[in-house]
């Protein structure tokens, strides 16, 4: 499927408007009767529309906001790589390796950030930052992008600020003029794989294998969904 652009993904702007919305489903939402936009529409961006990819999210009294990610965010990032990393994946490896590849991943998000090569985006509950993801074109396939990255604390399970994060990821590709994505997960985290079934993504038949640097190859299933709300 190709994109209907081909403007290269770039950065969401900081100065993207504000807007509170009802969560329907995971990639999903939609605005509530009489929504107010709490800046102009059109707002630092280029083409003059308005983005509406740093919203804040009302849901069961909490709130969720999901803002474009800046260089100061790295430790926070840094910190949800680590936690969901030690808890969804460190249980698969021997002890001295899985604690070396949890603390490596709390450094490298200062770098990424500032590169500038794709989209990153933090979620915060109730101020707490959550949840990232990070977006890029994909590098064997230019028509797709790919979320490289999309990991959630543990402390925020269940809280809803994963969904709202793929909401919003979601809406940032289709700016970007993207009309399908793609992810790899492991065959054995089921829980990561109902949680992208529940988005609206779907195992395309695509498999690979992918070594996290011990030697012990694991099993990778490739899922994609069109970007726009089905």
């Amino acid at each position: 499927m190709s994109r209907r652009t081909t403007r290269p993904m770039a950065h969401l702007p900081k100065s993207a408007s504000t807007l509170s919305y009802s969560l329907m489903s995971c990639g999903q939402a939609a605005p509530p009767p009489n929504a107010q936009q709490h800046s102009r529409a059109g707002q630092g961006s280029p083409s003059g529309r308005d983005l509406r990819c740093h919203s804040a999210v009302r849901f069961n009294r909490v709130v969720i906001k999901v803002r474009p990610a800046e260089a100061s965010d790295g430790d926070a990032l840094g910190e949800i790589h680590a936690a969901s990393w030690e808890a969804a994946y460190a249980p698969l490896f021997q002890a001295d390796f899985a604690a070396r590849a949890v603390e490596s991943r709390r450094g490298r998000w200062h770098q990424r950030v500032a590169e500038g090569t794709g989209s990153v985006l933090l979620a915060e509950l109730d101020g707490r930052p959550l949840a990232l993801s990070f977006c890029v074109p994909s590098s064997t396939r230019p028509d797709l992008a790919e979320i490289y990255s999309f990991y959630g604390h543990p402390d925020g399970w269940g809280s809803g600020v994963a969904g709202a994060l793929m909401t919003e990821t979601l809406r940032s590709l289709n700016n970007d003029g993207y009309a399908e994505v793609y992810l790899w997960t492991l065959r054995s985290t089921t829980q990561s794989r109902r949680f992208y079934t529940k988005c609206g993504f779907t195992e395309s038949g695509a498999e690979r294998q992918y070594d996290f640097g011990d030697g012990r190859p694991f099993d990778q299933l490739e899922y994609r969904r069109p970007v726009g709300s089905r």
